[in-house]
């Protein structure tokens, strides 16, 4: 049996195999509609599809962190097999230092076309060097207002120094 919802255009098919009994924080299988443009669920080959139609949109997005650039800046990756490039998340709000490369994530902000070096610099708080971001210029980013760390990567055993 199949249930169908229809909000503002939008509409959101329910089947029985929605129903596995996952928990509520499980990566979601396809995104769902928050709102017109507004797009929830996992970085991957839909999203990039969905891109032009997102910008300036509210997201929240499900990936592992890629790289950490800097307190304020890293990247998230889509899984493997989805062939999507890393997107940039910058923070301008908090210190997302508390992310590491593998965790899980929920990434919660606005996507934006193009990222800028020199207007963005003027917003952050702490500026990864030009030379660090200079790669990303011009390339899509997210502007986050929220980053929850859903599944931290596994600590490697730490050694004495």
């Amino acid at each position: 049996m199949a249930l169908c919802v229809s909000a503002l255009g939008a509409a959101s098919c329910g089947t029985p195999a929605d129903e596995s009994g996952d928990e509520a924080g499980a990566t979601q299988e396809q995104p769902t509609g928050g709102g017109a443009g507004n797009y929830v669920g996992p970085y991957d080959r839909d999203f990039v599809d969905d891109a032009a139609t997102l910008v300036d949109a509210d997201v929240t997005l499900t990936a592992r962190v890629a790289e950490v650039i800097s307190p304020v800046a890293f990247t998230i990756a889509g899984a493997e097999e989805t062939g999507t490039e890393a997107l940039l998340v910058i923070d301008f709000d908090e210190d997302a230092s508390g992310v590491d490369e593998g965790d899980l994530v929920e990434v919660t902000g606005t996507y934006r076309e193009a990222y800028n070096v020199p207007s963005a610099e003027e917003d952050l708080r702490e500026t990864p060097g030009a030379e660090q971001l200079a790669h990303y210029d011009g390339e899509p980013f997210v502007e986050a207002t929220d980053v929850e760390a859903i599944d931290p990567a596994p600590t490697p055993s730490a050694s004495p120094a």
